[in-house]
């Protein structure tokens, strides 16, 4: 599926963590139900459960390969609140014996 960097992807605001400084929010995208979770969203905000927000997947270079997208997390009039990025499909390696 191709992203055009133009896209909003509606999202609920399922948890937030309170912090000192900074609220830590959880969103699920509505039609996929994929789960993102944002550390450093201002309490400024003033973001509650339940409330609609957006995604938008900026796609990255491939020389950073590690790091696949740019997820930015926008309010109804694409302000952007904060964004995280995500990996190109890595799995963490399972099996793990450690003695």
């Amino acid at each position: 599926m191709d992203i055009d960097p133009s896209d909003r992807f509606k999202c609920k605001v399922i948890n937030i963590i309170d912090t000192l400084k900074w609220k830590g929010v959880t969103v699920q995208e509505e039609v996929t139900k994929g789960i993102v979770y944002f550390a450093r969203v201002s309490p400024e905000n003033n973001l509650q459960v339940g409330d609609t927000l957006y995604l938008k997947v900026l796609e990255l270079p491939h020389e950073l390969d590690e790091m696949g997208a740019e997820i930015q997390l926008m309010d109804e009039n694409d302000n952007k609140i904060d964004w995280t990025y995500i990996s190109r499909g890595t799995q963490p390696q399972q099996n793990i014996n450690l003695y």
